[in-house]
């Protein structure tokens, strides 16, 4: 969906050629056709929290928030029975954030998509099966 972030209902006609779902997992991420630029969190967090304690600590409050949202989305879906409820909703949360952080790196090392999607794949299919 090259540009789509130029323009949001280009983005969302995109989307919806997709036929994308409420069951669906749509990922953004920062790039330029085949130029992947990572995550700005893992980017900040990478090459400025070992700089700086004000940013180490905003970045950590972000890391939190957005493991606060992931999880609630976890817990519902274990309460409908989408996901199973073995393992803890923050746990589960905490292990895709880490694992999309090290796919993102991956992918921004390798200017190459492939870790994004065994991301998703093992994501969806074995931890969130």
């Amino acid at each position: 969906m090259e540009k789509a972030e130029d323009d949001a209902e280009r983005g969302w006609t995109d989307l919806e050629s997709y036929n994308i779902t409420d069951a669906d997992f749509v990922v953004g991420i920062a790039s330029s056709g085949e130029q992947f630029y990572g995550c700005l969190l893992g980017n900040f967090s990478t090459e400025l929290s070992a700089q700086s304690p004000m940013i180490r600590e905003q970045l950590e409050h972000a890391f939190q928030q957005w493991r606060t949202v992931l999880a609630k989305a976890i817990a519902l879906a274990q309460q409908d029975g989408s996901v199973p409820s073995g393992d803890p909703a923050e746990e589960l949360a905490d292990v895709a954030i880490n694992t999309w952080q090290g796919a993102v790196a991956r992918s921004k090392a390798a200017q190459s998509r492939a870790p994004l999607d065994l991301f998703l794949k093992t994501l969806m299919h074995k931890l969130l099966k």
